[in-house]
């Protein structure tokens, strides 16, 4: 049972900006003592601790993201160190290090503003038990499909999809795994967090990348909120209104190595700057991206986005078509066979020089 709530998070709590504690005598508007003999602090501890039981009192909906700090307080209350925590173990090596006369200290208040404009604060222990209290007695039935969703099996990956939304420069990511994930991009991998949390019956996915100042770190490391969840898919987005569609899949071929719509065909020797393109060779890639049911969804090639709004004069994609432009945008009409809905997407052909 603990394992099951651990994969998802009331809140992202113990994300301590230490180097702003310059006054430590001003701990009382800050700080709240977590008391050894407290349940508070069981549950902390069960968290912190792997290897604990699976009955029902051992369960948390609290998910730390390390590194974290801890602060260590004295029978009067009084901070005595700050602590960096990197892990689950450094946490249980740490908690039972703690002499019996000393406790924890954390960092309140913990907020965050719902979809309705409402902010949801905890300010105190009392209030955090009360939350964990109610997630674990209301929320089990939910927690338990999205564990299910999101602790990943060894050959699930989750590939970021195309959004009408937002930016489309990362199709093809890649994160690999919950907790700890991996991170590729054509050329490119990375590391960092992946965090569940669920706040008032909302579902939030932290994402951290180490290279935190790399065009992915800018693009993917935020607070994302879970607007739509399915086994498949999800959509998430953040305060700002950005949005990132991500697809999951579980058995390797799934993926094609689709990373983007933008094709590459190489120039005829004859006719410099012209090259052939079969343009149904694309149909997997962009099935993969859009994820789509090659079965009964659609894919159409139109020269013009007017020509694609309007679905008339398709091009037959199973022939040659030699480009007009060194880069040239095709677009793409796509039909879902289960509902008819109608979208257009933009894909393009650069001809380069081969060797």
């Amino acid at each position: 049972m603990k394992n099951i709530l651990k994969v998802l998070s009331l809140l992202t709590i113990l994300i301590l900006t230490s180097c702003e504690y310059e006054d430590l005598d001003d701990q009382q508007k800050r700080l709240e003592v977590i008391e050894q003999s407290s349940e508070l602090y069981d549950y902390v501890t069960a968290m912190a601790d792997e290897n604990d039981g699976d009955s029902p009192n051992d369960v948390t909906c609290i998910q730390f993201i390390y590194p974290i700090g801890i602060f260590t307080v004295d029978q009067n209350d009084a901070v005595i160190s700050l602590d960096n925590i990197t892990g689950n173990q450094s946490f249980v090596d740490f908690l039972s290090n703690l002499d019996p006369t000393e406790n924890i200290s954390i960092s309140y208040p913990i907020a965050t503003t719902l979809d309705d404009g409402t902010i949801v604060s905890i300010t105190n222990n009392d209030e955090l038990f009360e939350s964990i209290e109610k997630c674990i007695e209301e929320q089990l039935e939910i927690i338990s499909s999205c564990d299910a969703l999101l602790n990943n099996s060894i050959n699930c990956v989750w590939k970021v999809g195309y959004s009408f939304n937002d930016t489309n420069d990362f199709l093809g990511a890649q994160f690999d795994g919950s907790g700890v994930t991996y991170f590729e991009y054509d050329d490119v991998s990375d590391e960092g967090s992946w965090n569940s949390l669920f706040i008032d019956n909302q579902l939030f996915i932290n994402i951290y990348l180490l290279d935190n100042t790399s065009i992915y770190g800018q693009r993917f490391n935020k607070n994302w909120r879970v607007e739509f969840w399915s086994p498949e898919t999800m959509t998430l987005s953040t305060e700002t209104g950005e949005e990132l569609i991500i697809n999951r899949y579980c058995t390797p071929e799934d993926t094609n190595d689709c990373f983007n719509l933008d094709f590459e065909g190489c120039e005829n020797d004859l006719t410099p700057g012209i090259a052939d393109y079969i343009l149904n060779v694309y149909d997997a890639c962009i099935s993969e991206i859009m994820r789509l049911d090659e079965n009964i969804d659609t894919i159409v090639y139109y020269e013009t986005e007017n020509d694609a709004l309007n679905q008339m004069n398709p091009m037959d994609a199973s022939v040659v078509y030699n480009n007009t432009l060194p880069v040239e945008t095709i677009f793409v009409g796509i039909t879902d066979g289960a509902t008819n809905d109608y979208a257009v997407i933009e894909m393009t052909l650069s001809t380069v020089n081969c060797p």
